[in-house]
């Protein structure tokens, strides 16, 4: 997407979200994040630490890892969270990737001391084993878009977090 149409988009996300406590993400412009003010996510092997000059320390940036080593580059870098996985088998665009486990996503918990989000095939049956595994948050892409009641899919992630 061109960057002039991103902003746009941006924009109109952030006034219909104005009036809800969310974080809102755009992924891998470093200048659409600075221009728009909002968050920044970056893929695995990315330039963390230029995006980190050119945003401060403030701002937020999470980065995709796959391994500990991966995270504790992405934290050395200056991430301010990273998100590993896939925990599980994907339901998403990345379906034929090989789920990492819960086990592999303890160990990067406790070798960062920066936030780490559960991806990959995260579902309410799964969630909290995620957050026991030491993540701080998890996130779900496929779950969400492959049931026909989102809403009630939410409502199922927030019991199974004990949140409701």
């Amino acid at each position: 997407m061109p960057e002039a149409s991103l902003k746009a988009f941006v924009f109109r996300l952030k006034k219909r979200l104005e009036d809800h406590p969310v974080r809102l993400f755009v992924n891998s412009s470093v200048s659409v994040a600075r221009d728009m003010g909002v968050g920044l996510h970056l893929p695995e092997n990315s330039d963390i630490a230029g995006a980190r000059a050119a945003l401060g320390p403030d701002a937020l940036i999470g980065a995709s890892c796959h391994s500990v080593s991966a995270a504790e580059k992405a934290e050395s870098a200056g991430a301010s969270f990273v998100m590993f996985g896939p925990v599980f088998k994907p339901i998403s665009k990345s379906a034929g990737a090989e789920p990492t486990g819960v086990d592999a996503l303890a160990g990067v918990s406790e070798s960062v001391r920066i936030p780490v989000v559960a991806i990959g095939g995260i579902t309410p049956g799964n969630a909290k084993a995620c957050m026991s595994a030491g993540a701080q948050a998890v996130a779900a892409i496929g779950t969400l878009l492959a049931t026909p009641d989102a809403q009630s899919n939410l409502v199922d992630f927030m019991r199974a977090l004990g949140r409701l």
